[in-house]
């Protein structure tokens, strides 16, 4: 009992390490991850607050979804996580969320082709999630910001491959963030 007992918290320590690991910088790698980076986490402060409802708190959260050079045709090793942003929106927490998909690309190339280049590649996604999710086209907007945002240097190759992404920022309810009342009936302990 006490070995697996042990066990068991090892595991726990490695998976939320990894968890963490993953979610460095603001990527993740799952839908869990990014249900957490976009509503808060299911079962503290978020839920107390009525972070995880259309109470107008955003999040957002970085992909990786990969493209081939100058196309917006979504790689196939970039499916998986494409699909776990479908499977994200479409779960218990996420069914009602509204997103912004923002389009980044890398500094390599005209400053113009870059902005379209990162417009097609949001809507691509966004086409992905209506098609194989049947999710609401109202329930997702898109923008391409091109290079303008980067998210390291792109003075390197792997820089540069780290600012070509998709952003995705929860926007349900309101543009503004301001923190709701608590629920009724709850108790805050800070």
């Amino acid at each position: 009992m006490k070995s697996a007992l042990c066990a068991l918290f090892c595991f726990m320590i490695l998976l939320m390490s990894s968890a963490l690991h993953a979610q460095e910088g603001g990527f993740a790698s799952n839908s869990d991850q990014i249900l957490e980076m976009l509503l808060g986490p299911g079962d503290s402060a978020g839920d107390l607050y009525g972070l995880t409802d259309t109470s107008g708190m955003s999040g957002r959260v970085y992909l990786k979804i990969e493209f081939d050079v100058n196309s917006a045709k979504i790689r196939r090793e970039a499916l998986p996580l494409a699909n776990a942003l479908g499977s994200a929106m479409t779960s218990k927490r996420g069914i009602d969320m509204y997103v912004l998909l923002k389009g980044h690309t890398d500094s390599d190339g005209d400053k113009k082709y870059n902005r379209a280049l990162s417009l097609k590649r949001a809507e691509a996604v966004r086409k992905h999630l209506i098609n194989k999710f049947k999710i609401d086209p109202k329930r997702i907007t898109v923008k391409g910001v091109g290079e303008d945002e980067p998210f390291v240097s792109n003075d390197t190759s792997k820089g540069r491959a780290t600012n070509r992404r998709v952003e995705v920022v929860n926007t349900t309810g309101s543009k503004s963030v301001n923190a709701p009342a608590p629920k009724q009936n709850t108790t805050v302990k800070w």
